[in-house]
């Protein structure tokens, strides 16, 4: 998932739903930045932290969608496979900070990052 400064993927139903669906079917999945992939030399931790605070709030009903025909329609599929939005919640939440607590950040943005996503 490429994210901004602002983790502005994390605000739209599209990109939450495509996550879902990739880390489902086991994909390998990273997050990457203008400064590079997550965890690699380069890229900076803080971007971590942005996530783990966004996935403290994170509700999908409050995502965007550009057509709200398909904000609609995803939501629909998540009521049908996983019984309501709230169950979705808890699945992006769960799968992204297993990813982030695999990153290899120093120990002070690992405390950090717990305290965020706690």
């Amino acid at each position: 998932m490429v994210l901004d400064q602002q983790v502005q993927p994390l605000t739209r139903v599209w990109c939450l739903f495509e996550f879902l669906l990739a880390s489902e079917r086991q994909h390998d999945l990273v997050f990457a930045t203008d400064l590079g992939v997550l965890g690699d030399q380069g890229a900076s931790p803080d971007i971590a932290l942005q996530v783990g605070r966004a996935l403290r709030t994170l509700q999908v009903v409050n995502c965007h969608a550009s057509v709200e025909e398909d904000r609609q329609k995803i939501f629909q599929f998540i009521r049908s496979k996983m019984g309501s939005l709230a169950n979705m919640d808890i699945q992006i939440k769960q799968r992204m900070s297993r990813i982030l607590q695999r990153l290899g950040t120093s120990d002070i943005h690992a405390r950090k990052l717990s305290r965020c996503i706690a």
